[in-house]
């Protein structure tokens, strides 16, 4: 399974209002943005330590290193 995220240019991330818990990809720097449906241009997502992927449950119980992103998926 592949996971696809929008991707838009710096210049155009700093307009974007992306939807709550949205996440998109700046193309020039190569960066995760998490939007939160009202701030322009989101938050850069910037994570030293890793990525927690895990699927459609609640996270498990437990320690996950500061800068790890958990993903829920979402049916709709």
């Amino acid at each position: 399974m592949a996971v696809m995220f929008p991707g838009y240019t710096t210049a155009e991330t700093a307009l974007l209002v992306g939807k709550a818990r949205s996440i998109t990809i700046d193309t020039d720097l190569n960066l995760l943005i998490l939007h939160d449906g009202v701030t322009p241009g989101g938050a850069p997502f910037t994570g030293q330590t890793g990525m927690v992927f895990y699927g459609t449950g609640d996270p498990p119980e437990g320690t996950y290193p500061n800068g790890s992103l958990y993903l829920k998926i979402e049916e709709e």
